[in-house]
């Protein structure tokens, strides 16, 4: 039995697609303590943010808890907070859904939805992550919503995301979720900046040395990677063997050095530091500033007779 698509998992797999199969296999990993503050900040935000709305529509209607399904939206509330939608696909946890004119299958109204992030910026995921509930939503209400709202921040500030173009991306994405989940598509592993907060960078990293991946080489991102695999370069000693060091002509600029993947490849592969080119040591000249604290009031007079301008050997001998 294929288990159904959770919230978390929707958020791992926008993180890194690896990561929603780890957890989709039964994997456990070791939670970093950076982790752990963010779901207690999460968790501090979302208290807040549910005060903040309950006393903002204290006059009107707001549902607690609520079995996501087109007999509870046509209640009409003004705001649900806690909606979960449950069928044989999904599991999925709605922080809140916020209502809004516009004709649906359920009224002359519709829904929008609403996430609730500890961070202080949006970020993509969180976009994306919107987006899917979005089109999830879409499905029940019969009109898909053309924005969400997320509350963020220390401050609880809420912030508009539209959906300009569509929910057909999130719909693909909610797709590949699912092939992953049926055992129809395996992804690749790719290290990438998720990995310095995931409680499986450490398997992955082991997983990464042992077989050369390519997401080793810091700078190189899932475009770089396909393309080198669209060559036939899968690893990183196949890469490295297709560095070759080319002199550079007159004009070229010196102060732009380009980035030679395969001599990073080359560079890991060999176990050593390869310079290319002459290195160039900049010669400026050299200021340096002292700045010193002694104790007593004996020698308070002596640090008070140092002046502006003072070269620093008369500085330190006053000093001393």
């Amino acid at each position: 039995m294929v288990p159904p698509i959770t919230t978390d998992v929707l958020r791992d797999y926008l993180n890194c697609n690896f990561k929603a199969h780890l957890r989709h296999s039964g994997q456990q990993g070791i939670r970093s303590d950076y982790e752990m503050m963010c779901a207690e900040a999460g968790q501090d935000l979302r208290q807040k943010a549910i005060r903040n709305i309950v006393a903002q529509y204290a006059d009107r209607a707001v549902e607690t808890n609520v079995v996501l399904a087109a007999s509870a939206l046509g209640r009409g509330a003004t705001f649900i907070l806690g909606a979960e939608l449950c069928d044989e696909r999904f599991q999925v946890h709605f922080d809140g859904l916020k209502k809004v004119d516009g004709c649906s299958d359920i009224g002359d109204f519709h829904y929008l939805p609403v996430l609730f992030c500890e961070g202080r910026q949006v970020r993509k995921a969180e976009r994306s992550l919107l987006a899917a509930l979005g089109w999830l939503l879409g499905r029940i209400q019969g009109k898909e919503p053309d924005r969400g709202i997320i509350y963020h921040g220390r401050e609880c500030e809420a912030t508009t995301v539209r959906f300009t173009s569509g929910l057909k991306a999130a719909e693909t994405m909610i797709e590949a979720v699912g092939q992953v989940f049926r055992g129809e598509a395996t992804p690749n592993l790719l290290l990438n900046d998720h990995c310095q907060v995931c409680e499986f960078r450490q398997q992955c990293h082991a997983r990464a040395v042992e077989e050369d991946n390519l997401s080793l080489l810091r700078g190189l991102g899932a475009k770089e990677v396909k393309g080198y695999s669209r060559k036939g370069l899968f690893t990183l000693p196949q890469l490295a063997h297709t560095f070759r060091p080319r002199r550079k002509g007159k004009r070229s600029n010196r102060r732009h050095q380009h980035r030679y993947h395969a001599l990073q490849a080359l560079a890991i592969r060999d176990k050593r530091v390869y310079v290319l080119g002459t290195p160039e040591v900049p010669t400026v000249p050299v200021q340096i500033y002292l700045d010193m604290d002694v104790a007593g009031r004996a020698k308070t007079s002596q640090r008070g007779a140092l002046k502006t301008g003072q070269c620093f050997d008369d500085a330190y001998t006053s000093s001393v």
